[in-house]
């Protein structure tokens, strides 16, 4: 345990010794699906949370380039055509999302040690950071009758992560307890309504499951993902917010 709180704490030095001025923008992935659709509907991360479920999805540390970024949202988008005119929303009473950097590879079939697991603890990183706990809502806010559907299921991170794609991939975990309520909206017939990629090696992979499993169901399909980024912070504001990260990470350890 002492040694995992170690190199939780020693990821997060590397990362603020390795930052450098960075643009703020955004990443899409899978690489390539920034105004294409993926031609894949799938079921919402949220999955059926009237019985509790569990969704991991892996990214490939290469589609974030090699600087250190501090990831502020995240967000998905509907399928098309699907739907494509009429607004809607999906929302949970209850729900919990952590960010963390896992050394698996996103080989959706490989369940070896250092491989992407059908066993959702074994994909989670020693600096895992609950980005999000709570109520959530996902908000289409609108459509496009002609293209990809815009990112707007999304969420700002209750508390932003520090991710260094050169200290290995970038790891989502949503869950939702046993018990928690979902509401939909007008016009969302089902929560199988997200834009995804089934793309062998296109550096994305899931596991889905139930929350109170400790395996889930591993496959290529990958949810096409918008991640918001920011600048490293200067100075002053970096000390603050590892001083916050390595507090957190002390806690969960």
């Amino acid at each position: 345990m002492k040694t995992l709180k170690m190199l939780s704490i020693a990821a997060v030095i590397t990362t603020f010794v390795l930052a450098a001025t960075v643009s703020a923008g955004t990443v899409v992935a899978p690489a390539g699906f920034a105004t294409t659709d993926a031609t894949f509907a799938a079921d919402s991360p949220l999955g059926d949370p009237d019985a509790g479920s569990r969704y991991q999805q892996i990214y490939d540390a290469s589609l974030f380039g090699q600087l250190p970024i501090v990831i502020s949202e995240i967000q998905f988008r509907a399928a098309s055509p699907e739907n494509a005119f009429r607004p809607n929303s999906v929302s949970v009473s209850d729900s919990r999302i952590s960010l963390s950097t896992t050394m698996v590879t996103s080989d959706p079939g490989a369940t070896a040690a250092g491989n992407f697991s059908a066993a959702f603890d074994a994909n989670v990183g020693v600096d895992e950071l609950i980005v999000f706990d709570g109520p959530l809502t996902l908000d289409r806010g609108g459509s496009n009758p002609s293209g990809p559907q815009p990112f707007s299921y999304g969420f700002a991170l209750e508390t932003p992560f520090i991710y260094n794609p050169q200290l290995g991939n970038l790891l989502l975990d949503v869950q939702v307890p046993t018990g928690a309520t979902v509401a939909l909206g007008p016009g969302f017939g089902a929560l199988e309504d997200f834009d995804a990629s089934t793309a062998s090696g296109d550096g994305t992979a899931s596991v889905r499951g139930s929350v109170g499993s400790t395996v889930g169901a591993a496959g290529q399909t990958g949810l096409v993902t918008q991640f918001t980024f920011q600048p490293v912070p200067e100075p002053a504001s970096a000390l603050l917010l590892l001083t916050t990260s390595l507090a957190a990470i002390m806690r969960r350890r």
